[in-house]
């Protein structure tokens, strides 16, 4: 089967940043004969609704589908996802965002090149330029391959077959579903940053049922959408718009997509690469990568899991091997064995028990790649700045 997915937009009170994602939508590599369809629900702007419904989609059948109720914006996204079962497959884009010349491109041959690999939830069209759980910059390790897999979902353009999208209805409709959320929650096997979300969030639900059933999300190696930071239901000012912008890929036909399997990079909730990556490193020690929990930036609770070994940043009492920090991406310094005592291979039993991130080192590493990212973020580095002088005794 050969997916051609609809294109779905989820509509309210944006109609300026909506017509800006369909100016980019019209100028990108869309067949002929691609659908397209508004989804809105009461309390939708009338100006909006008058615009969608006089607008003339070039490529195909357009439809606009408005709920009489007031559902908001997560149901109007889970009810985006649904629409898998009338078209087989869809493109989520919410109004914040733009595509490259190439989304469609790389969404179709996705869809098709993973769509009967069942640990694939969803296809991303944006790669996030900073970590998901702390604000520093995400630097990959290499791949020949144009994608790899991350267990976090992405919301800044997404495609999903069918089966994929049943997958996580399937969840939602489990009596004690927001029990296995909590669960998960309450162990840190999610970053403590989805609590503030809540149990109905549709992003909470579905990287809970990416990490409960083992599944991940394709991501792209260079974004093929990007999202503006336009003031919305989940962003509240524009001040740190600059924060979700991202470079896109230009016009590509191919993309040369990562198998399942050891050459695919994985990554958890936490941005951590699946450990074995330092299969061979670990082998010197005498220790299986599935023994060992990957922990290089140190946000992991100590609570996540039961394997005896972890390599970290965390403060240890005895260390049975000690690697810097000072190669890009970080994963390299132990890869490379690099010299220095930023990360080390230790018994769990040997990490400090109260072992709190370094907040400083991840400002540093931040602004040293985006020194333009709103009020908020410098006034916080300030302030991080302003504790490490006087933890010095420096005025």
């Amino acid at each position: 089967m050969e997916y051609v997915p609809a294109i779905v937009i989820p509509v309210y009170q944006r109609l300026g940043s909506l017509q800006l994602l369909l100016w980019s939508i019209e100028r990108a590599a869309v067949p002929a004969g691609v659908p397209i369809v508004f989804m809105a629900h009461a309390g939708c702007s009338p100006r909006v609704w008058e615009w969608v419904n006089q607008y003339p989609w070039p490529r195909g059948e357009k439809h606009c589908r408005l709920n009489p109720k007031p559902i908001g914006l997560e149901e109007n996204l889970r009810q985006c996802g649904n629409l898998t079962q009338q078209y087989g497959s869809v493109i989520v884009l919410e109004d914040d965002c733009l595509v490259a010349p190439s989304f469609y491109t790389f969404a179709q041959q996705a869809l098709n090149f993973y769509s009967k690999e069942n640990s694939v939830a969803q296809i991303s069209l944006y790669q996030y330029d900073i970590k998901p759980n702390i604000p520093v910059y995400w630097h990959r390790l290499h791949s020949e391959y144009a994608s790899y897999f991350v267990q976090k979902t992405s919301t800044y353009g997404q495609a999903y077959t069918h089966v994929q999208w049943e997958g996580f209805n399937e969840f939602l409709r489990q009596p004690d579903r927001n029990a296995q959320i909590n669960h998960l929650l309450q162990k840190g096997q999610l970053p403590s940053k989805y609590q503030r979300y809540g149990v109905n969030n549709w992003e909470l639900q579905h990287n809970a049922y990416m990490v409960l059933h083992e599944k991940g999300s394709v991501w792209p190696r260079l974004s093929l959408s990007s999202n503006q930071g336009v003031v919305g239901t989940h962003h509240k000012t524009s001040i740190d718009s600059g924060l979700f912008q991202t470079p896109m890929l230009p016009s590509v036909k191919t993309f040369a997509l990562a198998p399942i399997g050891p050459h695919g990079l994985w990554y958890d909730p936490y941005a951590e690469v699946h450990p074995g990556v330092f299969a061979n490193i670990l082998e010197l020690h005498g220790i299986a990568p599935d023994q060992t929990e990957i922990d290089l930036w140190g946000t992991k609770p100590l609570s996540i899991s039961n394997k005896p070994y972890w390599l970290t940043s965390k403060p240890t009492t005895e260390a049975i091997a000690r690697f810097g920090m000072d190669l890009k991406p970080l994963e390299t310094n132990i890869l490379w064995q690099f010299p220095g005592q930023g990360l080390s291979l230790s018994k769990a039993t040997s990490i400090q028990s109260v072992a709190w991130p370094d907040h400083l080192a991840h400002a540093r590493s931040f602004f040293s790649h985006h020194p333009d990212v709103g009020l908020w973020p410098y006034l916080r580095y300030k302030w991080l700045k302003y504790v490490d002088r006087k933890r010095h005794g420096k005025r």
